[in-house]
């Protein structure tokens, strides 16, 4: 036994063409879209408004865009807490490890997310700052004094820094001379007969600028 159906006669409706930052897409082939007969035809949707033109150039990428978990701590944030190494900086960060052998002068490693140490690429003002030989950082000479901000990536940025950086990527940017030249000295005495002695000489303007320091460090 066959059932008849009666077929409803279909027609194809062309969508509005697509439209990217006020500008339409040539040389696409409109697609249809199949609708009952009878049915009104929308009205095709308004092209949105295309945004004005900005003088102001932006740099850099919103924190919330990144794929991977991304850490800055500014040397503001370093002062305010009294952070005297870059170590101390990233110890306690979610998914940091600080490895640290003997005494403030003993051999300090970061590792990110359970790699090796070799596998944290360290990178100094956009220069790699790994030994070339076993591909470790010892973070226990970097001082905080002279650091602007330290940028931390977790997790493997293999892709674009190389196998140095399966674990992550430790970025450090420091001061910058900026004004009339000037000089800075600075002492510290505590217990354990601790002392601190440091001073920097900085200046600058848009076309140069200078920044040289000096820290030692002595504890029993």
């Amino acid at each position: 036994v066959c059932l008849a159906i009666p077929a409803h006669a279909q027609q194809s409706t062309e969508l509005p063409p697509l439209t990217v930052q006020g500008a339409t897409l040539e040389g696409q082939r409109p697609r249809t879209l199949a609708r009952p007969a009878g049915q009104a035809q929308p009205a095709p949707a308004a092209a949105p408004a295309t945004p004005a033109a900005s003088d102001e150039t932006v740099l850099g990428v919103p924190a919330d865009t990144i794929g991977n978990a991304v850490t800055v701590i500014t040397g503001d944030d370093l002062r305010r807490q009294q952070v005297r190494t870059a170590a101390e900086a990233l110890r306690g960060l979610p998914g940091v490890s600080v490895g640290h052998s003997g005494g403030i002068a003993g051999f300090t490693q970061v590792r990110i997310r359970g790699a090796e140490g070799n596998h944290t690429l360290v990178l100094i003002d956009g220069i790699v700052a790994n030994n070339t030989g076993d591909g470790e950082f010892d973070f226990s000479s970097l001082a905080a004094d002279e650091i602007d901000r330290i940028e931390i990536i977790r997790g493997p940025m293999s892709g674009l820094y190389g196998s140095n950086a399966v674990g992550g990527v430790v970025n450090v940017i420091t001061r910058r001379g900026n004004g009339p030249l000037s000089a800075r000295i600075q002492t510290e005495i505590g217990s354990l007969s601790t002392k601190s002695y440091n001073g920097r000489i900085a200046g600058g303007n848009d076309k140069a600028n200078l920044s040289v320091a000096y820290q030692w460090r002595d504890t029993n």
